[in-house]
């Protein structure tokens, strides 16, 4: 019987020498046990299954920034680094983004360092394969106005529509300290707003 050979392994048949490939199962607890199996193909399904979800993550925390890509490697890297620490492969996903938000506040941190950035992006601007209108600009020049804790829970949110709970699980607080800082960040980004007539909280939603 043939078997496809895309993402096999090795497993030697009970009670045969026969070396008979399997593939890396479909669901992300298969998808771990494979990765601490060191089944050689599960790093490129981890690739392949999560790095989109994870660069449209780390664009709506970051804004346009030709280092998205570089990110999202790093977080998945250290993601490798520590598996150990998932306890539950069920949330896979979610404990990726706790990775990956790791990296961006990094980013967003080495970022302020340099002054000009942002200011140099304009309507149209391509970066990363997508475009960003006048509204998208102005909508992360004012998320620069927030601390980095309040940004990130805001984009989660809001800009991605990520759940509070898993927001919550994603940053290791509890869901209290995670709807306190989105009160606070929603409250920032409506006051500077007020100098950016093209952008609202809604708009953001939309975009």
């Amino acid at each position: 019987m043939r078997q496809s050979r895309r993402h096999t392994a090795s497993r030697i048949e009970f009670g045969s020498s026969v070396i008979v490939p399997f593939p890396v199962p479909g669901s992300d607890v298969g998808l771990v046990t494979a990765l601490r199996a060191g089944h050689g193909d599960a790093v490129g399904v981890l690739c392949e299954r999560h790095s989109g979800y994870l660069l449209r993550v780390a664009a709506s925390i970051l804004g346009p920034d030709e280092s998205t890509t570089a990110v999202v490697a790093e977080a998945l890297q250290r993601s490798l680094e520590t598996l150990g620490q998932l306890e539950d492969p069920r949330v896979l996903r979610v404990w990726l983004v706790s990775r990956l938000a790791a990296v961006a506040r990094q980013r967003l941190k080495a970022r302020r360092r340099w002054r000009w950035f942002g200011l140099r992006w304009r309507s149209g601007t391509s970066c990363n394969g997508w475009s960003w209108s006048e509204q998208l600009l102005a909508s992360y020049r004012v998320l620069e106005r927030l601390n980095d804790d309040q940004r990130i829970v805001f984009c989660l949110a809001v800009v991605h529509s990520m759940g509070l709970a898993d927001v919550a699980t994603a940053l290791g607080l509890s869901l209290f300290q995670v709807r306190s800082l989105l009160d606070r960040a929603s409250e920032s980004f409506s006051r500077h707003s007020q100098c950016e007539p093209s952008i609202s909280v809604q708009k953001l939603r939309s975009a």
